[in-house]
């Protein structure tokens, strides 16, 4: 009876939680060869392919709690080995008060005062903790007309109550 701690800190040990976090997920995931990836408990992997523009693909593995995508391990198209992104979708992955689905009005202290180009129907904040972290806001409930989708230059000019669609960490 006495073997059965010892065998259950041994498999515990052997396990990541992925409860550390952003910086933990960079810390595990990133530059690492997608054949040696942390096994998480509570998430199912799967492989699989993403496409972009002009047709250019490129591995990932999507990490799902229940049925829901939390996060992606992206390769990069130029380098397929190894984990060159990581994509958060789900709100179970935190940094603190930072985490998808948090409204910008309680992020606001969190991001840099210079908001960095996007693409049109874009809008990305960095993250002053790290600068390798990029915050997407979700601006597709606005008006069409909106400046949000051409770009802004302040952080005033936000809404306080769009809520943020994912992270990047590069």
């Amino acid at each position: 009876m006495k073997y059965i701690p010892i065998l259950s800190i041994l498999l515990l040990a052997g396990c990541s939680t992925g409860n550390n976090g952003l910086a933990g997920l960079k810390r595990e995931l990133l530059g690492k060869n997608f054949d040696s990836l942390p096994v998480y408990r509570g998430y199912f992997a799967r492989d699989t392919i993403l496409e972009g523009d002009e047709g250019i693909r490129w591995k990932a593995k999507a990490y799902y709690s229940d049925s829901a995508l939390v996060f992606l391990a992206e390769a990069s198209w130029e380098d397929a080995r190894k984990v060159h992104r990581i994509t958060i979708l789900g709100p179970q992955i935190k940094g603190g008060r930072l985490f998808v689905d948090q409204r910008f009005r309680d992020i606001r202290e969190l991001v840099l005062d210079k908001i960095p180009s996007s693409p049109d129907g874009y809008l990305f904040l960095t993250y002053k903790k790290d600068t390798a972290i990029s915050i997407q806001l979700d601006i597709a409930g606005e008006a069409s007309g909106s400046p949000l989708f051409d770009g802004v230059s302040e952080l005033g000019k936000i809404p306080d109550t769009l809520r943020v669609a994912s992270i990047v960490i590069l």
